[in-house]
């Protein structure tokens, strides 16, 4: 698998913004005619739907404070590992609140890192199988803005950057619970987020226009998502670590 973006300077890497990242994003997947088999789709499909009914009626349970405490524990060491940050820790605890608190401050439904307030929240009736992961995701978000990537990135990378992170974090703990089951939680978010840059992509060749569907805003995640699913694909694991040191060449090149 080769990631479908041609080397990009550094000087146009600090150019970029979000819209004129996913034009060239979009754009470059034309030049494949199979997208689904560049993803891996069919394959994640068939996996989800053969073990998603396997979870556990404990793996489905809301996780309660005193656990959603350990669990943030243990997953600032499995990031700090990942992305070669030791020590990094946050001085507070995430908060727990309600869905639709998130929505109507952050839109999202599972979880955010506020950059001003420096916490973390997290949605209160989160099971015990999602919980790593979405923790997971907001704690890179805060080494993110510890290393300056908030000041130097687009949003597609950040949000990128921070998906491939919860990736290891599911991959991780699949392995040391169950491996079949590969946490499909998080696959079914990466099953939609691939799917929705498809269709996407889709709409964007059907305008014939240099405009993006008027929903692409709120796609930030699926389309970053995608950018580094196929970058990792073909650099490897370190892109991550490399990312958050200032080094873009391996996610555009």
């Amino acid at each position: 698998m080769t990631t479908p973006l041609k080397p990009f300077t550094e000087e146009q890497l600090t150019s970029l913004n979000d819209e004129h990242l996913a034009k060239i994003f979009l754009e470059s997947l034309s030049s494949y005619e199979n997208k689904e088999r560049l993803f891996g789709l069919l394959d994640m499909l068939h996996h989800y739907r053969r073990f998603a009914s396997r979870l556990t009626s404990e793996k489905r349970r809301v996780a309660n404070n005193n656990e959603a405490d350990k669990i943030f524990d243990e997953v600032q060491e499995q990031v700090n590992t990942f992305l070669y940050t030791k020590g990094c820790r946050m001085p507070v605890r995430p908060i727990p609140v309600n869905r639709a608190y998130l929505r109507a401050k952050y839109g999202t439904n599972t979880g955010a890192y506020d950059c001003l307030l420096g916490k973390i929240f997290y949605a209160d009736d989160s099971t015990i199988d999602e919980l790593p992961e979405i923790l997971g995701h907001e704690f890179t978000h805060y080494i993110q803005a510890l290393s300056g990537m908030f000041s130097q990135t687009t949003t597609l990378f950040q949000e990128g950057c921070a998906r491939g992170v919860e990736r290891q974090i599911a991959e991780l703990n699949a392995k040391r619970f169950d491996p079949q089951e590969y946490n499909t939680s998080f696959l079914r978010r990466h099953i939609d987020e691939i799917e929705n840059t498809l269709d996407i992509h889709r709409r964007y060749q059907e305008w014939f226009s240099p405009s993006l569907p008027h929903t692409w805003p709120f796609m930030k995640h699926d389309l970053g998502n995608a950018l580094f699913y196929l970058a990792e694909a073909k650099h490897g694991k370190r892109i991550y670590a490399d990312v958050l040191r200032g080094d873009f060449s391996s996610i555009l090149g």
